[in-house]
């Protein structure tokens, strides 16, 4: 027979055992709640052509929205960002699909450009970085522009927001702190 002395800790392993695994399954039902609640998109845009049927055809610049989370969402814009992650635009030559579009669960949504107009905003401002649907909350769901930087997005983005800051300032807010004569 064992010892009581090895029976109570094996009482007593048990006991911090289930609590531990009481408290790991409270926090994976509260993750599983929160990952349910939120909303998910998907974003993915390219180049694309539209055949005519008398041999004709148009350029367009295609951008997909798919809803992949179990909230409906409603879709108010699609934006262009530039490369400075701060200069944003809306192209508004949409050939298809009205915006707000409201999207349930597994819905998608795909809003074609005009390529030429596409191109004419992408001009002025030395190229697009990423392409971002809007939500009516206000959130962005991004995906790159085809063509535009590598690297992970948002870390670009707050970088080359930084570098603009610094280089707004300039060298002298960076002094030693004593006065300039």
């Amino acid at each position: 027979m064992l010892a009581t002395a090895t029976t109570e800790w094996i009482r007593t392993g048990a006991s911090v055992a289930g609590t531990i695994a009481t408290f790991l399954a409270i926090a994976v039902a509260l993750w599983q709640s929160n990952q349910q609640q939120r909303r998910r998109v998907s974003v993915r845009c390219a180049p694309a052509a539209i055949a005519d049927p008398s041999g004709g055809g148009q350029r367009v610049f295609s951008v997909g929205v798919d809803n992949v989370g179990f909230r409906p969402i409603t879709l108010s814009a699609i934006e262009f960002v530039g490369r400075d992650g701060r200069n944003v635009f809306v192209v508004p030559h949409r050939l298809s699909a009205t915006l707000p579009a409201v999207l349930a669960d597994g819905e998608s949504a795909t809003i074609l450009f005009a390529q030429q107009a596409v191109e004419n905003g992408r001009a002025g401002v030395d190229g697009y970085y990423a392409v971002a649907a809007r939500d009516s909350v206000g959130n962005r769901y991004f995906t790159r522009f085809p063509g535009g930087p590598s690297g992970p997005l948002l870390f670009h983005h707050r970088r080359a927001r930084r570098r603009a800051r610094r280089e707004r300032k300039g060298p002298e807010s960076f002094s030693s702190g004593a006065p300039s004569e």
